[in-house]
């Protein structure tokens, strides 16, 4: 959860700034493969130190196009763990918008995914 670190490492969520706290704002930039980082906004749903982060972002109001990010942690002992990394997208526009850029978005998580692979394990072997 350390935001001032994201542009090192994350090619996914370079940026993102505020608290995490729910019900506090976050200010997100997403960056697409092949397309211009865009921001957003988003209230944070909730957080469990060491387990879980969440939020949600919604695209111009309500209903529209609901984007909820979650980010799990399952421990495998003491020295593994598993991060559960998913988007749930809802609204209505999401069957008409989703076929466009569902690669991409793909893309984007499994780069981030990767990095913080890398950069776990880096922490680790050191």
């Amino acid at each position: 959860m350390e935001f001032s670190s994201y542009p090192h490492w994350n090619p996914f969520l370079p940026k993102v700034c505020g608290e995490p706290i729910p019900g506090a704002t976050l200010s997100l930039q997403i960056s697409l493969p092949q397309s211009k980082p865009a921001w957003l906004q988003a209230e944070v749903l909730r957080v469990v130190p060491n387990q879980e982060f969440r939020w949600i972002s919604c695209w111009l109001f309500p209903g529209l196009v609901d984007l909820e990010h979650r980010f799990l942690l399952e421990a495998q002992g003491s020295q593994t763990t598993i991060l559960h990394h998913r988007e749930l997208l809802r609204g209505l526009l999401v069957p008409y918008l989703w076929r466009f850029r569902r690669q991409r978005v793909r893309q984007g998580m499994e780069a981030m995914d990767e990095a913080l692979k890398q950069r776990v394990e880096a922490m680790i072997w050191r």
